[in-house]
């Protein structure tokens, strides 16, 4: 998961709608009590009913006078979203201040509508708050476990109380909405193919003198700069030379990767062909998290689906998010062509092509002066190890619904959710 800096991003404080005030389940039963009660009186002309009547009134009133205050001064941040791949918890959330001096807001609820880009069917988040104290912050938040990688929608956020009496409920809403990404959930790799990658990439290894975080065999000397390690200091020409000198060290780095992503699943697939096309965007998900943690490491990535794109260069930040968020939103194509062009085998670094795709190699397909490795459906046993079981949907904790409940078959689909008091 890519955590995002919360001092930092955090979006300028937004102000919630002007709050609206409307009588609970409660509120109504309560209503009808001091009606019954109304009617009672005028209809036997007795004059302490009225009296009960106008006292009941009374704390009606001020729940109502109470929650109208309560939210005038609420004002909402959000902390920005991580990605995460399916099956991870992402912790949402937000943070809200009470701007009044005087007053605290108690019993703050938050709700949030959780849905998949393009589908009807959500869930929604509701999150409490026990005490909001006059010019303080409180940071609320759920957690989200996602059922199938793509992108996600959050929002609206209703913001509402009912303290003291739970007569009268008091809503204020924001509109804006956010969206998460959510990437293949991850596997894990099997000895087998990194000792094909050491096979694929014998004798192609180049010594680079450069300093590394890995110390690799002793170089030569350089003056000190900011950010080495102190382990890395030559005392003895230090003394010599007066000034701080540091060991550089040789780190090996591996040539290119190229990986070549074939999707493909006919018009009219079936669950297994789907099954396949998603445990090649699994795969490829784990390659590229595999050599992202292991340094600078240069990829050469191809992904050819219903859309084709491409990418080269070192492993880092920026490159491994652009790859995987990439893989979150692919698609099959239904079209049987080549998954490398002339323009692909022109550019790349080395002529060995590890291709991980949804179908069996096809005969017409070659590539002249390369060495593929084609791993279609029947290999990936050898070389990956399907993420555990599915993602549990069940949330927790029954989340709040809209008015018109999804059909039950959408539900199943739904993200996991789970409430965590406010801190």
């Amino acid at each position: 998961m890519i955590a995002a800096p919360l001092s930092d991003r955090r979006r300028t404080r937004e102000s919630l709608s002007s709050p609206t005030q409307r009588l609970t389940a409660e509120g109504w039963y309560y209503v009808l009590v001091v009606a019954f009660i109304i009617g009672g009186a005028v209809l036997r002309e007795v004059n302490l009913l009225v009296l009960l009547a106008g006292l009941m009134l009374g704390p009606l009133l001020w729940n109502w006078l109470l929650v109208r205050w309560a939210l005038r001064h609420i004002e909402a941040s959000e902390v920005p979203l991580a990605r995460v791949h399916v099956g991870e918890p992402l912790r949402a959330s937000w943070l809200l201040h009470n701007g009044d001096a005087k007053l605290a807001a108690w019993s703050v609820v938050l709700d949030e509508g959780v849905r998949q880009e393009g589908q009807t069917a959500y869930r929604r988040a509701r999150v409490v708050t026990p005490c909001l104290a006059p010019k303080r912050s409180v940071r609320v938040g759920y957690k989200l476990t996602f059922p199938r990688r793509g992108t996600y929608k959050l929002g609206p956020v209703r913001i509402s109380t009912s303290f003291p009496l739970g007569l009268v409920r008091s809503s204020a809403w924001l509109r804006h909405r956010r969206s998460v990404t959510v990437w293949p959930a991850l596997g894990r790799l099997r000895p087998a193919w990194h000792a094909l990658l050491r096979q694929s990439q014998l004798g192609q290894r180049t010594a680079q003198p450069r300093k590394g975080r890995l110390e690799g065999d002793y170089y030569g000397l350089r003056e000190w700069r900011p950010g080495d390690s102190r382990r890395w200091i030559h005392w003895r020409t230090t003394a010599r030379l007066d000034e701080l000198t540091v060991k550089q060290f040789e780190q090996r780095r591996d040539e290119a990767l190229t990986l070549v992503i074939d999707l493909w699943a006919p018009e009219d697939a079936s669950e297994d062909r789907i099954a396949a096309v998603e445990r090649v965007l699994q795969f490829a998900a784990t390659v590229i998290q595999d050599r992202r943690r292991r340094g600078d490491q240069e990829v050469h990535v191809v992904l050819h689906g219903e859309s084709r794109e491409s990418w080269r260069g070192m492993l880092k930040g920026a490159l491994a998010v652009r790859i995987l968020d990439a893989l979150a939103m692919a698609r099959p194509t239904s079209r049987k062509t080549n998954p490398l062009d002339a323009r692909d085998l022109a550019s790349m670094p080395q002529r060995n092509v590890i291709v991980i795709s949804s179908r069996e190699r096809p005969g017409q397909i070659g590539w002249v002066g390369c060495e593929v490795t084609w791993i279609g459906p029947s290999d990936y046993e050898r070389w990956f190890e399907a993420p555990p079981g599915e993602t549990a949907i069940a949330a927790d904790r029954e989340p709040v619904r809209a008015k018109e409940e999804p059909p039950k078959e959408e539900q199943d689909e739904q993200p996991e959710v789970v409430t965590e008091a406010g801190s």
